[in-house]
């Protein structure tokens, strides 16, 4: 029997661009339905949850975090909420759960409702639609037609006409054909689009996406498991250094001269960013009262956009420091960030590094980071 090949799972977000089987009124009508019955049923097994934590909590001695015992909480959601799909029940339970655990300040995963009461979901925790690639009416579809993607997700349930009455029959499922939106405004092919026709060409797992709001733009989120490519030549360690006149610099081996990157789009990026929201508060305190709202949502466009541009070139310089990697045939990178003065305000060199290791671990390459020290 063959040994399964290692993959990094990695999720791939693009917009749906249009329904295909109907308008955009009905199908955000659909949506939001939907949406509705994920909260009733995520709310319903966070209560569950928390009865159950409360009572154990009051068995044990002070201090103690009870043990776990939440099988079964989401047949109370599918007894109150029949029209939603099998699949999507148990992709809401996985939700909850990992939504429900958290972190204490010793690193120990607690539960919050031990610590902050939770018997419902907070209004801030987006619950969305999960579709896992699973056969049966719960199960999504996604294929390729030509240039376009397809994706054929499952919605609500609707009564079966011919077996009404049946205590075994729970109808059937309403599902919505929309076409993927997979090239951006210049009209060039979107790098999460490539990633999942790959996936589909080479038969890659596909996990269970998760459909969402962003703003007034409906999104899907398809976790990809790509394979990891490992090298057996490789070997050695890529010394990398963050400084304080370029980005970083890196000891390659074999190489006599230091590699060094610089990123001085992203530099003016943040620094104009800064500026800018600083002059949009300053506007906000002397602006009239009726106005206000208009401000915070400028303000909040403006920020999410700036980030878009941001994380997209944070993900040009990981992809440049882990191809220089992997020319250089290394098994393992280094990485310095005690000093971050290169970007204005700190930068975000915290993400940076997260997209470094995640793009190294497709690679084969191990990445071990010097934490900067904590200012006392």
């Amino acid at each position: 029997m063959s040994e399964e090949r290692k993959t990094a799972v990695r999720a791939m977000v693009l917009p749906i661009l249009k329904p295909l089987d109907g308008d955009w009124p009905s199908l955000r009508q659909n949506l939001d339905t939907m949406f509705d019955a994920c909260r009733k049923a995520a709310n319903l097994i966070t209560s569950a949850i928390y009865t159950r934590d409360m009572e154990a909590l009051a068995q044990c001695a002070p201090g103690d975090i009870p043990k776990a015992h939440w099988s079964g909480v989401d047949k109370i959601a599918k007894s109150a909420c029949p029209e939603l799909p099998r699949q999507i029940l148990s992709g809401i339970d996985h939700f909850v759960k990992l939504r429900y655990r958290g972190k204490n300040s010793e690193g120990q995963r607690v539960r919050l409702a031990c610590m902050f009461g939770w018997q419902s979901l907070p209004s801030h925790v987006n619950v969305p639609i999960p579709c896992s690639p699973a056969d049966g009416d719960g199960g999504y579809k996604l294929w390729m037609d030509g240039a376009d993607l397809l994706l054929d997700v499952p919605l609500m349930r609707r009564p079966n006409p011919n077996r009404k009455g049946k205590v075994r029959d729970r109808g059937v499922v309403t599902r919505r054909t929309v076409l993927l939106k997979t090239l951006d405004k210049s009209g060039r092919p979107r790098m999460h689009a490539q990633t999942i026709r790959r996936a589909l060409e080479n038969k890659w797992k596909l996990g269970t996406l998760r459909i969402f709001k962003r703003g007034k733009h409906v999104m899907v989120a398809i976790p990809v498991h790509i394979p990891v490519h490992d090298n057996p030549d490789a070997d050695g360690t890529m010394s990398v250094r963050f400084e304080a006149e370029s980005l970083l610099v890196a000891n390659v081996p074999g190489s006599d001269v230091l590699w060094t990157l610089h990123a001085d789009q992203l530099r003016q990026t943040i620094a104009m960013e800064r500026r800018a929201q600083q002059r949009l508060r300053d506007d906000y305190k002397f602006e009239p009262r009726r106005e206000k709202r208009g401000a915070r949502q400028v303000m909040r466009r403006r920020s999410q956009k700036a980030k878009r541009r941001i994380d997209a070139m944070l993900h040009d310089l990981a992809r440049q420091v882990v191809g220089r990697a992997e020319r250089a045939r290394v098994r393992r990178i280094e990485i310095d960030d005690s000093c971050r003065e290169y970007l204005p305000n700190g930068g975000p060199y915290a993400e940076l590094i997260t997209k470094i290791e995640q793009k190294a671990e497709q690679c084969g390459i191990i990445v071990d980071r010097t934490v900067k020290p904590a200012k006392s």
